[in-house]
């Protein structure tokens, strides 16, 4: 009898053992975690925080961050997105839906123009860009419209009175000097044709004065280099920007290309 007392006393022991021993690695781990945590800065813990929300059943509601709020942070979120791709991929993913409708309209809308291979459209970090060649607007060496260029520039007007964005017309040559006694390089050649381009659609859309600006760049931003008479024509062109506005704002201008 004395024997089976000890056994239950012996087992009572190491379940109470195994108790205190798990109570005592959740005390280690809580302050570990306290040390730890007090040595990060108030918006990593943040960031942290909203990382796990919604994961494992717990933080279902707390606070989450956008890209914004880490900027405001002073946090660079192309420097985390790889250890927290879901804080900022339902944005990109967003932006990306919007850019590629967008781009869908304007190619539709460029009609002819579009598939002959006279106008493109692609993306960089400041927004959708129409580009048009230079051989489809002007004559060489010279800004003045060719009369046949004015419906792709009728088109692409209407389409951007369509849009609030502000609108960036850029002019673009090639490396090879130009000879014209009326413009001394080909800066001002560049200047002059995207100066026109503006105002011919300023002139017949009313009201957008205010979000047209025109610049030229000679043959300093090529898209691709000048080395084969490719690839100068390629660079001799009229961009036009439509400056990217944040995604969360105007949503539904989109709407209005329809």
């Amino acid at each position: 009898m004395a024997r089976k007392k000890k056994k239950d006393d012996d087992k009572a022991s190491i379940e109470y053992m195994l108790t205190y021993g798990d109570m005592v690695t959740l005390l280690l781990c809580f302050f570990v975690m306290l040390l730890t945590m007090a040595t990060f800065e108030p918006p990593k813990v943040q960031l942290i925080l909203s990382a796990f929300r919604g994961a494992l059943g717990v933080l279902e509601r707390g606070p989450s961050m956008t890209e914004f709020d880490m900027m405001t942070m002073g946090i660079q979120a192309e420097k985390i997105i790889k250890g927290f791709p879901e804080l900022v991929a339902g944005r990109q993913d967003k932006e990306g839906r919007r850019r590629k409708s967008v781009r869908t309209k304007i190619q539709q809308a460029l009609g002819k123009a579009f598939r002959k291979g006279g106008a493109y459209v692609r993306t960089d970090e400041r927004g959708i860009i129409i580009q048009i060649a230079n051989t489809t607007l002007f004559e060489g060496g010279s800004a003045e419209i060719k009369t046949e260029a004015e419906v792709i520039l009728d088109k692409t007007g209407e389409l951007l009175s369509l849009i609030p964005n502000q609108i960036k017309i850029e002019g673009h040559t090639d490396d090879i000097p130009i000879e014209s006694k009326e413009y001394p390089s080909n800066w001002e050649l560049s200047v002059m044709r995207a100066t026109n381009v503006l105002r011919y659609i300023d002139s017949k859309y009313r009201g957008m004065s205010d979000r047209l600006s025109a610049s030229g760049y000679g043959m300093y931003r090529p898209i691709v280099p000048n080395i084969s008479p490719e690839n100068r024509a390629k660079n001799r062109r009229v961009d036009i920007v439509i400056i990217q506005k944040p995604v969360d704002e105007e949503d539904e201008e989109i709407e209005n290309l329809d």
